[in-house]
């Protein structure tokens, strides 16, 4: 029971994105953006100087099992 609140739906993950950008000659950083069924979009940042097609392999394999799975909002 809601006790007169509206319950928001559950969005899903639909998207994912991974983008690197060359810094200097020896740094690559490495950028991920999630998007929801909503519209929301959530932003994050994973860099390992050095690993970064080891680090951009891993982003992409565990981010892509997120796709279609509910958001928590936690």
């Amino acid at each position: 029971m809601t006790h007169g609140r509206a319950t928001a739906p559950v969005a899903t993950i639909v998207g994912v994105a991974l983008t690197t950008v060359r810094v200097s000659a020896k740094t690559q950083w490495i950028f991920l953006e999630l998007a929801d069924d909503q519209g929301r979009l959530g932003h994050g940042e994973a860099t390992l100087q050095r690993r970064e097609a080891a680090v951009a392999e891993r982003v992409v394999s565990v981010a892509t099992a997120y796709l279609g799975q509910p958001v928590d909002p936690q």
